[in-house]
């Protein structure tokens, strides 16, 4: 499973991942894909990390390069205080190198809600492996597309991957923030893996939701959603929600992302059978107390189909 989301969770892997190593070289990853299978050769071609750590003290200059062929990503500034473990950049800056092209240098945005000034950047997660910036070669024979994770360090949000290049928008909203978010292999390609954090606290408390799959790639110089395309990882996600659910107490938060990912998988007659036995077996039920705060029996049904009508998981 890609990262057992859980809002909680995700902040305390946030926290821990911060280091003070610094290194001076860029590592292709090689390392076995979590997503799919890929050779080492593809996945050397296509993806590309930085070794390089950000430091957590204030007023170091930061020099951080990633390299995939024979483009660099450098992630650049002032090195500010960091922020729960969490880097901080000042005036940072991400400059792209190609042969035979200009250079192409952008400014970094903050999220929303940033505590201080600058940037509070995570870690692009791969695998059991993390890295400041990578390069990503999303698609055969485009150009390599700088992938680096910025956060805002709150409980419960938000830390998205954003996605640099010439011609290339950074962020088309398809990440909320509140799901993890990391770098799959799947055909030796790289894909942004993440959930969709709609569902989290909509049908129970967040500690006993979660966020049914969601897969990003960059196409036509933005982030586009392919997770229907991706049946296999649904269907792994499905089963992860199914024993959620059947071994919670409190289950329906879990139960919605299975039935959201079973209806991107095209099993809506499966949904409605499931859901129905569950009703008729007194199952979709909440804890005593609960019931005026959360949709149950019949009720849950209703909201759910009508929820994930509104979030486009019908057609």
């Amino acid at each position: 499973m890609m990262c057992d989301v859980n809002a909680r969770a995700c902040t305390a892997a946030l926290v821990a991942s911060a280091s003070l190593l610094l290194t001076a070289s860029s590592t292709p990853v090689q390392a076995a894909q979590p997503a799919g299978p890929a050779s080492a050769a593809n996945g050397a071609a296509a993806l590309g990390c930085s070794a390089q750590r950000l430091p957590t003290t204030a007023a170091k200059a930061v020099d951080v390069t990633a390299s995939l062929g024979a483009t660099t990503a450098t992630l650049s500034g002032t090195s500010g205080h960091g922020y729960l473990g969490i880097p901080r950049l000042l005036r940072p800056h991400l400059t792209l190198r190609s042969p035979g092209a200009p250079a192409w240098r952008t400014t970094l945005k903050p999220v929303s809600g940033t505590p201080g000034r600058g940037v509070l950047v995570a870690d692009v997660r791969h695998h059991a492996r993390s890295f400041s910036v990578c390069l990503a070669r999303f698609q055969d024979g485009a150009a390599p597309v700088a992938v680096v994770a910025l956060t805002s360090a709150f409980n419960q949000c938000c830390t998205i991957l954003y996605t640099y290049g010439r011609g290339v928008g950074s962020d088309a909203g398809l990440q909320d923030g509140a799901a993890p978010v990391r770098l799959g292999l799947v055909g030796g390609r790289p894909l942004i893996v993440t959930g969709d954090g709609r569902f989290l606290a909509r049908f129970a408390d967040y500690a006993d939701s979660g966020s049914p799959l969601r897969v990003l790639t960059v196409r036509n110089g933005k982030q586009a959603d392919v997770t229907r395309g991706h049946a296999r990882l649904l269907r792994r996600d499905a089963r992860h929600w199914a024993r959620l659910f059947d071994q919670s107490d409190f289950g329906l938060g879990f139960l919605a992302c299975w039935a959201a990912d079973q209806e991107l998988l095209g099993h809506d007659a499966l949904v409605s059978s499931r859901l129905a036995r569950l009703d008729a077996e007194h199952r979709l039920t909440v804890p005593p107390g609960l019931g005026s705060y959360w949709p149950h029996g019949a009720a849950y049904i209703s909201a759910l189909r009508a929820f994930l009508a509104d979030s486009g998981y019908l057609r």
